[in-house]
């Protein structure tokens, strides 16, 4: 759980920060978020593992000082037109949802479900093939 809220933090901060870029197109400002939130995780790890103190609570807070470093001084300097920005995003990507729901993409969608769960359910629940698998397995805890 800590891994998803500390990235869905740096990605709310990265995705603040994109915002004062000036960047109009939807996806633009996703492909920037991800490439500053990518190079922001490697560059905390290979920091922490150079020093030697490579340890998730110390990546944690490393990496939610500089979300909220990034978060306070775009705030602190920007014009508050933030909350305009998040609604046009979101309606965009609404009305983007909509145009590609057909049927095929939504069969797309679902097989990669079942395919994900398949996945999941059979590294968990299946006994180890070999011992890469051997730690995946629930089996192997039993």
């Amino acid at each position: 759980m800590s891994f998803l809220l500390t990235n869905l933090i740096i990605f709310l901060a990265h995705y603040i920060l994109v915002n004062r870029f000036k960047i109009e197109n939807l996806s633009g400002k996703f492909v920037c978020v991800f490439i500053l939130s990518a190079a922001q995780i490697v560059l905390t790890e290979l920091l922490l593992g150079i020093s030697r103190q490579l340890y998730l609570h110390n990546l944690i807070l490393l990496n939610f000082s500089i979300s909220l470093t990034i978060t306070y001084a775009v705030f602190k300097r920007s014009d508050n037109h933030f909350y305009e920005i998040l609604k046009r995003d979101l309606t965009t990507l609404r009305h983007g949802l909509k145009s590609i729901a057909c049927p095929p993409n939504i069969f797309l969608i679902l097989l990669t479900i079942v395919i994900t769960t398949w996945f999941i359910l059979a590294s968990s629940l299946l006994p180890p093939r070999g011992v890469d698998d051997f730690d995946l397995s629930l089996s192997a805890y039993l």
